[in-house]
């Protein structure tokens, strides 16, 4: 696990765009976009990947990314983790579990308080992953403004940080 760097956005996007649609292009500018806010002194984003190591011909594969970002408005104001994705054939092996570890070590590491999630009640591995690390619900339905989601009802989770 480790921060997204240039070299990933390709694979970022790809995964991105199989998963929600969309256009290629477009995922690339808004992964470039986040990576860029990564850099700045008062970062609002975080783009994390995880490579799983031992392919074939000894260059590490491409596994998932993750992201953690600030939202300014209300009531979804302060650090919101906004999702995981896997790629299929590495899900159920942990992978998601440890790109949220890796999100919740860079918050507490700049002494972020607590975190918060607006997830899916339909997605059963999301609602499961944040409950096995330790977040709780706080809210159902449609709480966080801007956020459409599968079923259109969303559960907010909070959890406070180290």
């Amino acid at each position: 696990m480790g921060p997204a760097t240039p070299a990933d956005v390709r694979d970022i996007a790809s995964l991105f765009v199989a998963r929600n649609g969309g256009d290629l292009a477009e995922a690339i500018e808004g992964i470039t976009r986040d990576l860029a806010r990564m850099d700045r002194q008062d970062a609002d984003r975080w783009v994390c990947v995880a490579h799983i190591h031992g392919a074939p011909h000894g260059t590490p594969a491409f596994a998932g990314y993750a992201r953690v970002g600030r939202r300014p408005a209300s009531p979804g104001v302060g650090w919101f983790l906004l999702g995981v994705i896997v790629e299929p054939g590495h899900r159920r092996c942990g992978v998601a579990r440890a790109l949220t570890t890796a999100r919740l070590e860079w918050l507490a590491d700049r002494g972020i308080a607590e975190v918060r999630s607006f997830v899916s009640a339909q997605n059963g591995p999301s609602v499961d992953l944040h409950r096995a690390t330790g977040f709780q619900e706080v809210a159902r339905g449609d709480v966080v403004p801007g956020t459409s989601l599968t079923g259109g009802i969303g559960i907010l989770f909070e959890r406070a940080l180290p």
